[in-house]
């Protein structure tokens, strides 16, 4: 359950992170699927589950960050 949470969690910061720089989206995606990869091969997990995680919570952040310009406007 903890490790649903953090999935998630990491998908919104990813998403999050455009605020700061545009770029760190793709770094956040790659670090994170570089780290799935690794556990999928040493541990055998189930990667596809954990990465659909992770697009729940990027999917929310981007949700927010929508909101947050209709909201606002443009930045």
């Amino acid at each position: 359950m903890l490790a649903r949470a953090a999935h998630v969690l990491s998908g919104l910061l990813t998403a999050l992170a455009s605020l700061i720089d545009p770029s760190l989206v793709i770094v956040g995606f790659l670090v994170f699927f570089a780290y799935e990869a690794t556990e999928q091969k040493m541990v055998g997990d189930q990667m596809f589950v954990e990465m659909r995680e992770f697009g729940v919570g990027f999917f929310a952040g981007v949700l927010i960050l929508l909101a947050r310009m209709y909201i606002f406007g443009w930045w």
